[in-house]
C-alpha cells in the first residue's frame, strides 16, 4: 500500500529579515499516484505573528482554501509545478521533497503537518 508522494512547504519571509530564516505556514502533501493533494496551514499563527508582528495571518490563512480549490482544479502535480518560484517575497515554496505514504493521504499530511508546522 506505500506509494511515493512529495512535500512542499511553504515559509513566509518578513520583509526586513535581514537573515531571510522564515516560518513555515504551511505543507502541501502529495499522493503521485493519484495525483491529489492535502494542504494544511497553520492552526496557531502566534509562531508567525512572533516573527513578524505585522504579518497579515488571515491572508496568509485564506491562501490555503485557494490552494486547495486549484489541487481540485488541476490536480496536485500541475499545482506543485505552478508554484515552483511564483509566490513572491514574502510566501515561498521549497522544492519538492520526496516522501513515502504508508496511510491515506490525509493522514500522512496531517502527521507531517504537526512535524513542518510546529
Amino acid at each position: 500500500m506505500d506509494r511515493n508522494g512529495w512535500i512542499v512547504v511553504i515559509r513566509y519571509f518578513c520583509r526586513t529579515d535581514a537573515e531571510d530564516k522564515g516560518v513555515n505556514v504551511g505543507i502541501i502533501a502529495v499522493d503521485q499516484e493519484s495525483d491529489h493533494a492535502a494542504v494544511l496551514f497553520r492552526d496557531d499563527w502566534a509562531a508567525v505573528l512572533a516573527y513578524d508582528p505585522a504579518a497579515d495571518v488571515e491572508l496568509i490563512a485564506e491562501f490555503q482554501g485557494d490552494l486547495q480549490s486549484l489541487a481540485k482544479r488541476v490536480g496536485a502535480r500541475s499545482l506543485v509545478a505552478a508554484l515552483s518560484g511564483t509566490l513572491g517575497n514574502s510566501l515561498r515554496c521549497s522544492d519538492p521533497q520526496p516522501i513515502r505514504l504508508e496511510k491515506p493521504l490525509s493522514v500522512e499530511a496531517a502527521r507531517l503537518a504537526s512535524e513542518y508546522l510546529t
